[in-house]
């Protein structure tokens, strides 16, 4: 309701010339009982804080009553009269609403039209589903809908031209096979869903399947065969995970680093490519990397599966959820899932993560996590012990002069070791000599 003046509305009985009115003014409500040949008797008067009906736009107004009792709720508050016991009961038959010094625009019981701004064309929704098909598989006939609320025209806008129903095919895919809506129910999932897990070295990790995309494809498929995937290879015969098919979950006890990947749960339908129902970027908490400024760390971020069922990936290393370390656009996750990084500043140092996105699905996965300790600045001390064979000598050894003094140990042992064998091999020589000498 909308208006300028003021607004009654009539309550009448079964007779015309008998009835309770609503008077409504500004803030100001007023209760009344009218009769014929009787001056009309007021029953009560409320004042809200506010306008009761806004001018240029439209109020609610919700009447609900007993045969003693009215209750009055608009916007701005609640009321609620109660008969005087002489009153005649609150019975309505009729209800009319009129203006005075000014009109009212109203509807009753739905919603009302949009009279504001300028005219506005209806248009088409998008089709809906094939309904009442003829056949479950194997091209039959049967008809779909479109709505007029793309967008809905106003009360002066033009409505949308063209049929609301249509007649075609449907369920054009051969029998044994997905069909149409299946396809579109698991993409659209794939799409709104991502499903990043992350757990800790010795944890128990449990992925389970999406029940409903299950029982979707079972309309289609008889004894359809799902299986499990890791990093696109079959994890059939795995003895360290264990696969319920009856609660459609795998179990991995105790998992280590060597369980972190992308695992999808996928179906495949005879004669035809896998399809992938639900996908998995798995995380396994590791311990620390220490490394010093400066180094380069070799990185990997095992996202290269994703490429394989998505186009248009960009890839991304992250430091601590927030700090890009490097972004490497929209690529082909092959190309750049092994790289080097230079550790370039201490605040390097904390949860470098790997993500990977789609734009477009507005989806994000994590694919990788490590944790880089930064030990302090790079020097040429630490630079000799990030040799393999040097680190393996001296691989307790944490001080430059501890291992110069050690190296001055083992020269001045070796220096001995031959002087003493030098001593021994001229003794040795000289015997045979003095013997051929006495004879």
């Amino acid at each position: 309701m909308r208006h300028q003046g003021t607004t009654r509305i009539a309550l009448i009985q079964q007779r015309l010339d008998r009835r309770y009115e609503l008077e409504i003014q500004s803030n100001r409500v007023t209760f009344s009982w009218w009769s014929k040949d009787v001056p009309p008797k007021v029953l009560g008067v409320h004042e809200f804080e506010s306008d009761v009906i806004k001018h240029n736009s439209w109020s609610d107004i919700d009447l609900k009553w007993t045969e003693s009792t009215l209750r009055f709720k608009c916007y701005v508050g609640l009321r609620i009269w109660t008969l005087p016991a002489d009153s005649a009961p609150l019975l309505v038959r009729y209800f009319s609403i009129a203006n005075r010094n000014g009109r009212t625009t109203w509807t009753v019981n739905c919603d009302p039209p949009e009279i504001d701004g300028k005219p506005r064309d209806g248009g088409w929704s998008e089709w809906s589903e094939w309904q009442y098909c003829s056949k479950t598989c194997g091209t039959g006939m049967g008809t779909r809908s479109r709505q007029c609320n793309q967008p809905k025209p106003n009360m002066f806008g033009k409505p949308c031209t063209g049929p609301s129903v249509s007649k075609g095919q449907c369920n054009v895919h051969e029998c044994g096979q997905l069909s149409e809506k299946a396809i579109k129910a698991v993409n659209d999932r794939l799409r709104n869903q991502t499903h990043n897990v992350r757990a800790i070295e010795g944890d128990t990790l449990s992925l389970s399947c999406d029940k409903h995309i299950v029982e979707i494809v079972k309309r289609d498929l008889v004894n359809p065969k799902f299986k499990w995937l890791k990093n696109g290879r079959l994890l059939a015969g795995n003895k360290k995970m264990v696969e319920d098919r009856e609660s459609c979950k795998l179990v991995i006890p105790k998992c280590s680093y060597k369980n972190a990947g992308v695992y999808a749960f996928t179906v495949q339908p005879p004669e035809s490519q896998i399809v992938v129902l639900k996908l998995f970027a798995v995380t396994i908490k590791q311990k620390p990397t220490s490394v010093y400024l400066g180094d380069k760390i070799q990185v990997q971020c095992n996202a290269v599966t994703l490429g394989y069922f998505f186009g248009g990936l960009s890839q991304q290393w992250i430091l601590n959820d927030s700090f890009i370390i490097k972004d490497y656009g929209i690529t082909t996750l092959a190309v750049v899932d092994v790289d080097t990084i230079t550790v370039e500043k201490l605040n390097f140092q904390g949860t470098w993560t790997c993500v990977v996105r789609h734009a477009k699905m507005n989806s994000t996965w994590t694919t990788e996590i490590r944790y880089i300790k930064i030990i302090g600045p790079s020097t040429a001390w630490t630079r000799l012990m990030q040799d393999p064979m040097i680190k393996m000598i001296f691989w307790k050894v944490n001080s430059p002069i501890i291992m110069v003094r050690i190296c001055v140990v083992l020269i001045m042992s070796v220096c001995l070791c031959t002087w003493g064998g030098a001593c021994v091999f001229n003794r040795w020589r000289k015997q045979p000599t003095k013997k051929n000498n006495t004879r």
